[in-house]
């Protein structure tokens, strides 16, 4: 996220943020009431958990049960005869071999185009076994953390990068797939699928750490199948979006985000436009869209790409060069939505055309 002093504001953006910072304490206020009546329903997590067992549950039956439609993990797997299989596998196995047989690559193809069209690291939230796991420690972590027997201690956020391109030097150097043997989401996989084993010993570790010394360390900073989605989720369409027109700036969705600095954007001035596409680290989990009291987090079909900022204005905006006007003010109605004190308000934002996922 750049400086504050070097983004570019929409003049409605740079209007609400100046407002905002008028009426600070009274904005705190309004967000304890709002924190106060906001029911924590969690539909997003429940959902998601239910994916997570519906997906992984299918591929224990797909064994058990001998059924040709669907057999396999979630590295290699097999559907109605197509072979599917995950990018970074795909990369590992050509890395070590130097051939690739064009049933394997099509199926990373097919995969790849999948995530691209759902949303990128969709696939970290909802598919993975071990999020289940992580979150369930996660809450372990904070308990810990609320009654001071532990610190969280981070790492730095390019960390994740650097342990992608060891595992694929590794494999090049090695002329083997080192990184599934110790990839939580492929142990997993293969224990439920073909039966425990001593590698999940290894995923207990992992485990033990995040609870105790960082927060989500495997996913944040040393998995490298969240870096490979995360590129090819900056081509997808759909992506939870963020609105400043009825957030308080309260700091919920960014304690509840798992990633890494994945909702700086929602702190007070930061935001360029009125509705603004979170990052491509973003796993589409929902969790900042459960715990927000006023609604401004949403799921978003959207072209990946901004409008440009001369473009990125509707019809009442001021001139280029002139003085922002003071801005309608958002006040949050009794279900926690938006709703605006002036008339002809504009809901045209700087990303075009845009759907809401309800």
């Amino acid at each position: 996220m750049p400086k504050a002093q070097e983004r570019q504001y929409t003049p409605e953006a740079a209007a609400i943020h100046a407002k905002r910072r008028e009426n600070f304490r009274q904005r705190m206020r309004d967000a304890v009431t709002l924190r106060h009546d906001h029911p924590l329903t969690h539909s997003w997590r429940k959902r998601r958990w239910l994916i997570i067992l519906l997906v992984n549950g299918l591929l224990v039956l797909g064994f058990r049960l001998e059924w040709n439609v669907l057999q396999g993990t979630l590295s290699t797997s097999r559907l109605f005869g197509l072979t599917l299989s995950e990018p970074f596998a795909t990369l590992q196995i050509f890395l070590a071999t130097h051939t690739l047989s064009s049933d394997v690559l099509v199926g990373a193809l097919v995969v790849s185009g999948f995530y691209i069209l759902i949303g990128g690291r969709v696939f970290c939230a909802w598919i993975c076994p071990y999020t289940l796991l992580a979150e369930l420690g996660e809450m372990l972590h904070f308990h810990l953390r609320k009654k001071q027997w532990i610190r969280e201690h981070t790492f730095p956020a390019n960390t994740r990068y650097w342990m992608t391109g060891l595992f694929a030097l590794l494999a090049a150097v090695s002329g083997y797939a080192v990184f599934e043997n110790i990839s939580t989401m492929a142990i997993l996989s293969r224990a439920l699928v073909y039966g425990s084993g001593a590698a999940l010993a290894w995923v207990g570790l992992v485990l033990l750490f995040e609870i105790f010394y960082s927060r989500r360390a495997w996913c944040r900073y040393l998995c490298p199948i969240g870096v490979v989605y995360r590129l090819l989720g900056v081509l997808s369409p759909i992506r939870v979006h963020y609105s400043i027109q009825a957030c308080h700036h309260d700091g919920a969705c960014r304690k509840a985000c798992p990633v890494l600095g994945g909702l700086e954007i929602t702190k007070a001035g930061h935001a360029p436009r009125l509705l603004n596409r979170l990052s491509d680290s973003c796993t589409s989990c929902g969790r900042c869209i459960d715990v927000c009291p006023t609604h401004s987090l949403k799921f978003v079909i959207a072209p990946p790409w901004p409008r440009p900022f001369f473009l990125a204005r509707d019809a009442h905006a001021p001139q280029t060069g002139s003085r922002p006007g003071p801005a309608p003010c958002q006040r949050p109605t009794e279900g926690g939505g938006g709703e605006s004190e002036a008339a002809g308000g504009s809901s045209t934002t700087g990303a075009g055309t845009k759907r809401s996922i309800s």
